[in-house]
């Protein structure tokens, strides 16, 4: 009597495991997409419950300098102006604020922060004065994007008032 294996019997073992590989790569790919795209939503998130924060720390006359680049801080909160400085202004300074906190999930070497235009690529997050709120004018807008099986999306706009 020999010992060992037939080679159907490798054969056989060797197709379920081919099966079993294939079944957990499209898995684990679905994983990683979802996990990006709440990544993106995270981070969008994020800065807008920070900025509103933000802004109504400001109109109670707290300086905002927060910000890593001195010429970014809003320093009118104290005096009462800062009510009326640009939608774009504010959006600045929170791109700044977050250019080393937060990190895109699809470009590691890029955090994707921008201030023009609409999101070209998964992951950017575009943060731009805007005039046409909904609700208040100004406000600054925020939109972020993510990969939807080789597609970009946009999440939902979020708008943060400025004027107060």
């Amino acid at each position: 009597m020999r010992k060992g294996f037939t080679l159907i019997e490798l054969l056989v073992v060797v197709a379920i495991i081919g099966i079993l590989a294939a079944v957990g790569v499209v898995a684990y790919n679905g994983y990683t997409a979802s996990a990006k795209k709440k990544a993106v939503e995270s981070n969008v998130t994020t800065i807008y419950k920070y900025a509103m924060a933000e802004i109504l720390k400001c109109s109670t006359g707290q300086n905002l300098t927060a910000s890593p680049n001195s010429s970014r801080h809003i320093t009118s909160c104290s005096t009462g102006g800062a009510g009326n400085l640009s939608s774009n202004t504010w959006a600045l300074y929170f791109i700044d604020v977050f250019s080393n906190k937060i990190q895109n999930p699809y470009n590691t070497s890029s955090n994707g922060l921008l201030n023009s235009g609409p999101t070209r690529n998964p992951g950017e997050i575009v943060m731009v004065g805007w005039d046409r709120c909904v609700t208040s004018d100004p406000c600054f807008l925020i939109r972020g994007a993510y990969d939807d099986s080789g597609t970009k999306r946009d999440l939902a706009d979020k708008q943060v008032p400025v004027r107060f």
